[in-house]
């Protein structure tokens, strides 16, 4: 059973710096992915101009690969979340080809769409057009630890009847899954589903490479990292030592241009952003909060770091704490400004 690996550092790292990576980096870091002989390299998101400045990793547009070297070896790819084409007023194909020329024309050979258990049963018309393209296609379904195997398993022989997608990944979102999870997802999408699996976890509670290594002894093919867990709330697992893990991997590489990449380019941005598994993300975790949430009181200088654990309870007791709002985030934090005038 080969295990395919596949590096997010482009797109899930970039939650952290608005996926404005430096040229340095970028060309540093395709280098030793090549090097390493990694499976896959997820470049970044694909999607319609934001209102905010995000760097060119948020879009990874047709123009912006052709300025960069792509060195051979690693499959290229891009993410979509499925709401950047459910929200367009034009249909789901005319906005692929918005996004997306045939494959034969384009530096990347894999999209993976990213969707919501609520959304997945609109996405078939986006799927298909993809494959029409020309693509190998995955779809990622975010935050399944919220669902019951019966609602995964009656979902994944949907997703089995279509015959577009190559590999059907689950993702632990909010970082809140444990082995008895893995377990519990795995068996469920796979009653239905018979071709590939793909897991990407999260280490808000410290548990992203235990978890993958569950995921690989059911059965899963394909398995997410990033450099240094760079990702997303606490990260997800470090890329590294899934290249170096003999039980995951046998072919062997070289580990000094991982070290020298890390050390070079990582360091300091992590030392800066602080990613990683901390009590907040932990306690996040167990109130099922979207990591946002926590990444967003973490960056707060003003807020009273004692002050996080409450707010984390409270905001797990939200109607729906798995989706980001800030606005809430704003109202919850509102209700201690008595308590934050008695600390100063």
């Amino acid at each position: 059973m080969t295990i395919k690996i596949l590096d997010c550092t482009l797109r899930d790292g970039g939650y952290y710096n608005h996926w404005d990576f430096t040229p340095d980096l970028v060309s540093d870091y395709l280098k030793v992915m090549a090097d390493s002989k990694i499976d896959f390299v997820e470049l970044g998101f694909r999607q319609l101009k934001n209102d905010k400045y995000l760097g060119p990793h948020a879009y990874t547009t047709f123009k912006y690969l052709e300025r960069i070297n792509l060195p051979k070896g690693p499959t290229y790819g891009v993410m979509v979340n499925a709401k950047t084409v459910l929200s367009e007023d034009t249909n789901q194909e005319e906005c692929i080809d918005k996004l997306f020329k045939h494959s034969s024309g384009e530096k990347i050979d894999l999209v993976r769409i990213a969707a919501h258990f609520e959304e997945v049963k609109f996405c078939l018309p986006m799927l298909q057009h993809l494959k029409t393209k020309g693509y190998l296609v995955g779809l990622n379904i975010m935050q399944v630890s919220l669902r019951s195997a019966e609602e995964l398993e009656k979902l994944s022989g949907l997703i089995s009847s279509w015959d577009c997608i190559d590999v059907l990944y689950f993702a632990d979102s909010l970082g809140s899954m444990g082995k008895d999870d893995v377990e519990r997802v795995y068996q469920a999408l796979s009653k239905n589903w018979s071709k590939d699996l793909g897991f990407h976890s999260h280490n808000n509670l410290g548990k992203a490479r235990a978890n993958i290594t569950v995921a690989k002894a059911l059965g899963c093919l394909w398995i997410d990292g990033t450099i240094t867990g760079m990702g997303r709330g606490a990260g997800n697992a470090e890329t590294e030592f899934l290249l170096l893990d003999p039980d995951i991997r046998k072919l062997r590489i070289n580990s000094t241009g991982l070290v020298e990449l890390i050390h070079d380019h990582f360091d300091d941005m992590k030392m800066l952003y602080g990613w990683g598994n901390t009590i907040p993300y932990f306690l996040g975790a167990l109130n099922n909060l979207h990591p946002t949430y926590v990444q967003e009181l973490c960056a707060d200088n003003s807020l009273e770091p004692s002050l996080i654990p409450k707010i984390i309870k409270d905001l797990g007791g939200i109607l729906n704490p798995a989706s980001f709002d800030e606005n809430i985030l704003r109202r919850v934090k509102s209700k201690l400004e008595p308590e934050r005038k008695m600390i100063d």
